[in-house]
């Protein structure tokens, strides 16, 4: 109670102190340049802090005592900004209930109390207040753990991926409650109503935190200025919150390069560093000049000037102001010719609820068909419906016109979660990789450049004059939102005709955008069509159709094969295995995509991507390697244009792209150095194109592991009383573990004597056997556990810092104290890491692998300190790679090998010496000579 008196004195005292500073008024020019008076606080909130971060403009806009006039250069109020509060709100309270019930509300209650309840042990804490150093905030739960008694901080976010802020802020509420002597968990938790916890590991972003505390402690305590600065261009205008139109006016009165369209922060920031810094400065740039910016392609330089040229230009004309690229021609393949069966297509989503609610298509003949869905079922019928009147209309030759990727990311999203996920997917993509969906954004971007900030559809259709002004109460994307949610609480049919409107002006305005470029633009030639090259003849064309006539053959059995296999699953209706045969290939679709992506990128829209080097030229003709050198592959030199690039590392692998014909098949090389700027070496086996790009080539084909699940699958349904690990492992069975006390015996396998007790014997009569069940949590144990498996899986489960790790460590330890090296090894004994005398003649022989081999043999238990390496002798057929490698090294001025001709070491080597094994031709530890260490094999 005293401390709340003390706050409540607090307060008064600096409500007396803003209303005698309220008397300055300011013009609204002056405003953001003048000394506020600023009453400075005694302790400053978490979000000031990350609001200052993000924004000093908006901060010291909303700490200055600014009076009632100047009150209107606040934005009114948002209405998505409500509705996320009112969501905010709405899941924190789902939260409390459901997953902290019990929980003592201290709203509006100080720090002390916080205390008081921590002390008390109370297991939730709901907005607890937290202070220390001048810093307060207010985090959402406080939740005490059952094993160390520690409090997790949880704070809930709407967002399915954290953000920056929110890290920060989860951190702050770590480090203020640390100050305040509680005890705090490692760990936050983001509770996200639509994906898991994200956990945050406090003490990494802790320090990170702190400095960002101390810089500003240091900026608004002990510095003395306290004008309001100017909003920075390089911040988003979301940042300035509440501020957003003012700081949009400063910005524009500064003629800030922010609103060129295109423009990043990295590029803003390097024409300001070579004196340009405003948007009529870059428009009247000689073309001369843009070599002086070093840190981006030229093209992208020139674009940028072109762009800002022309904006300035629309702004003085009143109108919008466009120019033609290439020629002012479109390929056939990127705007096909006009059809009958065409269609085009608009979504409304709801972000909350991760649903498309309306799906809009404009059909031929001004046909307009509207879907709605309001639930998930409904969701599933419309794109069921879509995509098979889309496919129908794909087969006579229509396309489905669309503008910006956000339509085939949701249909993508939608077509995992159908019923016949499969067939509807393979549909989709099918109809993707044919060109049945044109993006016209993509059209726009590359063969047209007009005079507005942004290349939305609301801008470009100024182009042919479309006017929304009467069109729906609903104007664009962010009143549609608002709107539906407003509809799902009143149920007004209403709401739901604006929402139609809209979206059926978007689906009009998507057609007139396509006559239009029809219109103006020319046909060009198809831009990938695939040529054939002078040197192809018709004896190498039959060859390479019969090599694709048997991949497709093999291909098709493969598949058949599968289907097989998943024809199985479902007659066994094991749900838990479905998805098992689609997944690699599901996940591997997005690689695909993005590759099917850059090989049809333009050569300058690759330079601005760093993953990717555009625009290179062959440099002369390869060098072979030396004539000894193993290596068969040459070297060729390419020359490359300026840009980011983040490719170039050696050893990389590449793909070269042909910029002449991008239908030409593409072959693949390996970095091996930057011989200088603007210069690299690959190796390739063929020749790479004149002009070529280099594109990643990291992609590891997975197809190897659903082909082992396929097998294994099918080997589990046929033969479904064989008791396997695999079989363990889909069936969830307990693990069945042998008694160390009796012998093995390999010929039990009868499933149903392997579930019985201890006390019963199996049917082969020779071993013991019992399940165990249970959980185990010491170490010993669980090795103990994995030294008995039978065939058969055993699960370690936990949270992460639980030690799964650690015990899996011990586990293998403990394998190897046994001599269990691996299923091939299973019956050899455990042998120490250090040298060993030669192996008895009883033993048994090493294995031959293919290549060199050493192999280690048990060492006497007699031989005192010095041991030594037994090596292998190579067989007759090894003899010519033996004479090669010595001449190599008689070349290089290597001396001889050691030791005689029977491969046996001639010096003896200490047995405490443990020397780590290297690869050969590398040198041995620290403090080992090559002279005196052990010798390498």
């Amino acid at each position: 109670a005293a401390q709340r008196d003390y706050e409540i004195i607090e307060e008064r005292e600096r409500e007396i102190a803003m209303r005698n500073v309220r008397r300055l008024l300011l013009s609204r020019r002056s405003l953001a340049l003048c000394v506020s008076s600023q009453v400075r606080p005694s302790k400053w909130s978490t979000s000031e802090v990350l609001v200052w971060k993000e924004s000093p403009f908006a901060f010291g806009m909303d700490r200055a005592p600014w009076s009632s006039s100047s009150e209107s250069l606040r934005d009114g109020a948002d209405p998505l900004m409500m509705l996320l509060a009112e969501k905010g709100k709405a899941w924190e309270r789902e939260v409390l209930e459901s997953r902290c019930r019990g929980a003592v509300d201290l709203s509006g209650r100080s720090w002390m109390a916080t205390v008081m309840a921590a002390e008390a042990g109370v297991p939730c804490l709901y907005q607890a207040t937290l202070e220390y150093d001048g810093i307060f905030g207010v985090a959402d739960f406080l939740v005490k753990s059952e094993d160390d008694d520690t409090y997790e901080i949880w704070d809930t976010k709407l967002a399915t991926a954290p953000r920056v802020r929110d890290v920060y802020q989860v951190a702050s509420y770590a480090d203020l409650a640390r100050g305040m002597g509680l005890r705090v968990s490692s760990k936050a938790r983001l509770v996200s109503p639509r994906a898991n916890d994200k956990v945050v590991d406090v003490e990494v972003f802790g320090a990170s935190w702190r400095r960002l505390r101390d810089r500003f402690l240091r900026k608004n305590q002990e510095n003395d200025d306290d004008t309001v600065p100017l909003p920075r261009g390089d911040a988003p205008l979301d940042a300035h919150g509440r501020w957003r139109g003012y700081a949009r006016t400063l910005l524009e009165e500064r003629d800030d390069l922010t609103f060129v369209a295109g423009m990043t922060k990295k590029r803003r920031k390097a024409l300001i560093a070579h004196g340009i810094g405003t948007m009529a400065k870059l428009a009247e740039q000689d073309t001369t000049e843009k070599k002086k910016v070093n840190v981006m392609p030229e093209l992208a330089f020139e674009r940028l000037r072109a762009q800002a040229k022309l904006q300035k230009k629309a702004s003085k004309a009143g109108r919008v102001c466009f120019e033609k690229l290439h020629g002012g021609e479109i390929p056939v393949d990127v705007l096909p010719p006009a059809s009958a069966f065409d269609s085009y297509f608009d979504l409304e989503g709801d972000p909350f609820a991760k649903r498309e609610y309306l799906w809009g298509v404009l059909l031929p003949e001004d046909e307009w068909l509207a879907l709605w869905a309001h639930d998930r079922e409904a969701e599933s019928r419309c794109f069921a419906t879509f995509l098979d009147g889309a496919y129908d209309r794909w087969q006579q030759g229509g396309r489905v016109y669309h503008y910006g990727h956000y339509e085939m990311t949701a249909l993508r999203r939608v077509a995992l979660s159908a019923e016949d996920a499969e067939e509807r997917e393979g549909k989709l993509e099918a109809m993707a990789r044919g060109g049945a969906f044109v993006d016209l954004y993509k059209v726009v971007k590359r063969y047209l450049q007009i005079g507005a900030e942004s290349y939305s559809l609301k801008a470009v259709e100024k182009l042919y004059n479309a006017d929304r002004s009467d069109s729906s109460d609903v104007a664009d994307a962010v009143s549609s939102v608002v709107a539906y949610d407003a509809y799902a609480a009143s149920k007004d049919a209403t709401i739901l005709e604006s929402l139609e409107a809209y979206n059926k002006f978007d689906c009009e305005s998507t057609k007139g955008l396509v006559e239009w470029l029809r219109t103006n633009f020319k046909a060009a030639p198809p831009l990938y069509e695939v040529t054939t090259t002078p040197e192809t003849t018709e004896e190498s064309s039959l060859e390479g159709a019969a090599a694709a006539d048997e991949k497709s053959k093999k291909r098709q059995e493969e598949e058949s094969y599968r289907r097989d296999v998943a024809a199985k699953v479902v007659v066994a209706e094991d749900n838990k295995v479905a998805g098992w045969l689609e997944y690699h290939r599901r996940e591997s679709r997005p690689l695909w995509r993005q590759r099917r992506d850059w090989l049809e990128a333009l050569p300058r829209e690759l330079l601005e991507d760093e993953r990717c080097v555009g625009g290179c030229s062959r440099v002369g003709e390869g060098v072979a390697p030396p004539e000894k050198s193993r290596r068969r592959r040459r070297s060729y030199d390419l020359e490359f244009p300026r840009q980011p690039v983040r490719l170039l590392e050696p050893e990389t692998r590449v793909t070269f792209r042909n910029d002449l014909d991008f239908g030409a098949e593409t072959t693949s090389g390996t970095v091996v150095e930057v011989v200088e700027e603007g210069r690299v070496r690959v190796l390739a086996s063929k020749e790479p194109p004149l002009r070529c790009s280099l594109l990643p080539d990291d992609y590891v084909n997975p197809m190897a592991i659903p082909k082992s699940i396929a097998r294994n699958l099918d080997e589990l349904y046929s033969l479904p009383e064989k008791r396997t690990a695999f079989a363990d492992f889909v069936r969830r069975t307990s693990s069945l573990l042998t008694s160390e006390d009796h012998p093995e015996d390999p010929e039990s396998e009868d499933p149903e004597s392997e579930s019985q007790s201890s006390s019963e014997s199996s049917p082969g009569g020779g071993r013991k056997k019992k399940k165990k069940t249970g959980l185990l949590s010491d170490p010993e144990s669980i090795a103990a556990a994995v030294k008995a498996m039978d065939r058969t899986t055993l699960a370690i489960r936990g949270p992460p810092g639980t030690g799964k790790t650690f015990v899996g460590a011990r586990a293998i330890a403990a394998l190897l104290d046994c001599g269990k090296k691996s299923r091939r090894d299973r019956a050899v004994p455990r042998y120490d890491r250090t040298p060993h005398l030669p192996r008895p003649e009883t033993a048994a022989k090493p294995r031959h692998h293919g290549r060199r081999h050493q192999d280690r043999v048990p060492a006497e238990k007699d031989t005192g300190p010095l041991v030594f390496w037994k090596k292998r002798k190579l067989p007759a057929r090894d003899e010519p790679r033996r004479a090669t490698g010595e001449r190599n090294r008689q070349a290089r001025g290597s001396p001889p090998r050691r030791g005689d001709g029977l491969g046996l070491c001639e010096r003896a080597v200490p047995r405490d010496v443990r020397l780590p094994l290297r690869r050969r031709g590398r040198s041995i530890s620290r403090g080992e000579s090559r002279r005196d260490g052990p010798v390498r094999f």
